[in-house]
């Protein structure tokens, strides 16, 4: 099903015309609905072909995207989101000490009680790198716009999350763009940490994200990077 803002749409980004995506376009557009559409989609929300369709929206993430594929990726899984039925905690404070690490679980399979706070925040970050590159006016206006979301001020680990979409913007896959944002992470906080030997109290807040033996990412991998400050003492 095509409507006049789908077709709009693909006139902006025709590398996203495929028929695979015309439920995505039309998803991202939900908010704009006020009629029989909206109400065929409140049904179709609830139906095994939308939970499919998010598990391929899931698994097509972990995968290297042009950015316009990524937008409407990760714009669709919000949008369809918002169609469930609200849960009242599903407040804005992240699970795991970050979005990114919260996103990162509900990628690798696990369900959390925050997927739209979760899918809200990374859609913010995916803004605010968009307007920072200032390369693609058209996918901004499409994010603010359709999905109804302004450029909001950078909050505390938030960078991380912005970190990543940048990755991903650039073509990487998941697993690279993740590790690559905690590392950059860790990075920072050993610099501040040697800049100012008085970080300790400051930073005990700040998370680090750590990696089993088996290579496996648990609920629970956001700690205090306790070598940096071991090794911050002693110099």
């Amino acid at each position: 099903m095509l409507t006049n803002d789908s077709e709009h749409t693909y006139r902006q980004f025709p590398s996203l015309r495929k028929e695979e995506n015309n439920i995505l376009v039309l998803l991202t557009w939900s908010s704009t609905y006020h009629d029989q559409t909206l109400e065929m989609l409140s049904d179709w929300i609830k139906s095994e072909v939308s939970l499919n369709l998010h598990q391929r929206l899931i698994e097509d993430l972990w995968l290297e995207q042009i950015p316009e594929a990524f937008t409407l990726t990760l714009g669709a899984l919000l949008c369809r989101e918002r169609l469930l039925p609200y849960i009242v905690d599903d407040t804005i404070q992240p699970i795991g000490g970050s979005y990114l690490a919260d996103f990162d679980v509900i990628l690798n399979g696990q369900d959390i009680s925050k997927r739209r706070a979760v899918f809200e925040q990374m859609t913010l970050s995916l803004l605010r790198v968009l307007c920072t590159l200032n390369t693609s006016e058209e996918t901004v206006r499409f994010l603010t716009e359709v999905l109804d979301k302004e450029v909001s001020l950078l909050e505390p680990l938030d960078g991380i999350a912005d970190q990543y979409c940048a990755r991903k913007v650039d073509r990487h896959n998941h697993n690279k763009a993740f590790e690559e944002a905690r590392e950059g992470l860790l990075k920072c906080v050993e610099a501040m940490l040697k800049r100012d030997r008085n970080a300790d109290a400051e930073w005990t807040v700040i998370p680090r994200l750590i990696t089993s033996a088996a290579g496996q990412r648990s609920t629970n991998d956001w700690e205090f990077p306790r070598n940096l400050l071991e090794r911050h003492s002693q110099e």
